[in-house]
C-alpha cells in the first residue's frame, strides 16, 4: 500500500461516525441495511451519508441478495492498512 491509498483511507476513517460502522461491521460478518438502520439509530439518507465514502473507498463492501443489501468490512483492506505502518517506507529515500 502506497502512502497516498492510506491517507485517503485515514481521512475516510476520521470521521468517527464511520469508523463507529466499520467496527460494528468488522465485528459481524455482514449486516443488511435495515440490520444497519436500527443498529445506527440514523435514518436512511443519514446512514448512506456515512456508507458512501466507506463503500467508495472499499473498506465496505456491498452485496445485493434476493434484493437485499448487505453490508461488510473488507476485513483484508483494513488490516492492510492497520499494518502500513509496519512496513518499510521507501517514500522517504
Amino acid at each position: 500500500m502506497h502512502k497516498e491509498e492510506a491517507s485517503a483511507l485515514f481521512k475516510v476513517l476520521s470521521e468517527p461516525y464511520c469508523v463507529k460502522l466499520t467496527k460494528v461491521l468488522y465485528k459481524h460478518e455482514k449486516l443488511s441495511l435495515e440490520e444497519l438502520l436500527k443498529i445506527s439509530e440514523k435514518d436512511n439518507m443519514v446512514l448512506a451519508n456515512y456508507l458512501v465514502p466507506l463503500i467508495k473507498s472499499n473498506l465496505v463492501l456491498k452485496e445485493v441478495i434476493d434484493h437485499v443489501n448487505y453490508y461488510a468490512c473488507n476485513k483484508t483492506l483494513l488490516k492492510e492498512l492497520l499494518g502500513f505502518f509496519d512496513q518499510e517506507c521507501k517514500c522517504m529515500k
